[in-house]
């Protein structure tokens, strides 16, 4: 799926979450959504300074709240949170789990990465607690 940013460009997130079902609401809704909460992406050994370019893009999106740059090799993240419009930037080392203010939920480490490398995405199957 892509977030549509306007009629003319796409971004793709390794994954995203959104907390409402009615910002997909739309006639293509079937490959594209608009208001994500929270943005993931998975570092690939390619992806280099592209990294910092895809994430000022995914921080002019009103909407996200939060993102989370996963360093699979490490199986470390960086936790990019915004409050107002000041982004705040939080390295958490490997064991480390991953604490989301929207939604509330917490996801375990080992859950995380239990099946994340570039090649294959996020584990979508990770474990979700209520926090």
């Amino acid at each position: 799926m892509y977030l549509r940013i306007d009629d003319q460009n796409l971004l793709a997130p390794n994954a995203a979450i959104y907390c409402d079902r009615a910002e997909l609401d739309g006639p293509d809704d079937a490959s594209f959504f608009c208001k994500p909460s929270v943005i993931f992406i998975i570092l690939t050994p390619h992806e280099g300074s592209r990294e910092s370019i895809r994430r000022a893009k995914f921080k002019a999106v009103l909407s996200v709240e939060t993102i989370v740059v996963i360093e699979p090799d490490s199986r470390s993240f960086t936790q990019y949170e915004r409050d107002a419009d000041v982004w705040s930037a939080t390295e958490k080392p490997y064991g480390s789990a991953l604490q989301l203010k929207r939604p509330a939920i917490t996801l375990e480490a080992d859950e995380l990465f239990r099946r994340t490398s570039p090649k294959t995405g996020l584990n979508v199957r990770a474990a979700i607690k209520a926090s």
